[in-house]
C-alpha cells in the first residue's frame, strides 16, 4: 500500500515537473515574438474630416460630463390600487381603472404585468410616509379602492 502511494506521488510530481517546463518554453515563445505596431490612422490622413450627427456629439459631451436629461429611475414607492391573477379580465379591468383614474388625479397611473399579475399602481414618492399620505388622500376622493390601496415598494421616475 505504502509502495503505492509513493509511486503516485512520483508520476504525480513528474507530471506537473512536465507541464511547468513546457508552458515556461511556450511562455518564452511567446514573448519572443514581434508584434507589429498598429499605426496611427490619423497621422497617415491629417485632412480626414469626422461627419457625425449633432445629437451623437451632445450625447458623447454629456456622457463625458455626467450631464442627465429626462426621467431617472430609482427605488421608491408607489400606491398599489389594484391587482388580479384572472386572464382572461385582468388586463381589460386594470386598463379601465387606468382610464377612470388618470384624469382624476395629479399623479401619474401605472400598469404593470408582472406574470401571472397585472397591477395598477399610482405615484413615484420617495418615502413610505408620503405614499401613505397620498393613499389616504386617494381614499377620501375614491372610497371603493379602501380595500386594495396600499403602499408598495417599486422603481419610481423622478424628472432630472
Amino acid at each position: 500500500m505504502k509502495k503505492q502511494h509513493l509511486i503516485l506521488l512520483i508520476v504525480s510530481l513528474v507530471v506537473v515537473s512536465t507541464i511547468t517546463a513546457l508552458w515556461t518554453v511556450r511562455a518564452q515563445e511567446v514573448d519572443s515574438l514581434e508584434v507589429p505596431t498598429t499605426p496611427n490612422i490619423m497621422a497617415e490622413m491629417p485632412n480626414a474630416t469626422i461627419i457625425q450627427s449633432p445629437s451623437i456629439t451632445r450625447l458623447m459631451h454629456d456622457k463625458i460630463y455626467g450631464i442627465t436629461h429626462g426621467k431617472k429611475e430609482m427605488p421608491g414607492w408607489r400606491v398599489q390600487v389594484y391587482s388580479s391573477n384572472k386572464q382572461v379580465i385582468a388586463k381589460q379591468e386594470a386598463e379601465t381603472l387606468k382610464a377612470q383614474l388618470e384624469p382624476e388625479l395629479e399623479e401619474p397611473v401605472y400598469i404593470q404585468s408582472i406574470q401571472p399579475m397585472w397591477k395598477v399602481r399610482i405615484g413615484n414618492f420617495l418615502s413610505q410616509e408620503e405614499a401613505l399620505a397620498y393613499r389616504d388622500s386617494l381614499i377620501k376622493r375614491f372610497p371603493e379602492l379602501q380595500a386594495e390601496a396600499y403602499p408598495v415598494r417599486d422603481q419610481i421616475e423622478i424628472e432630472q
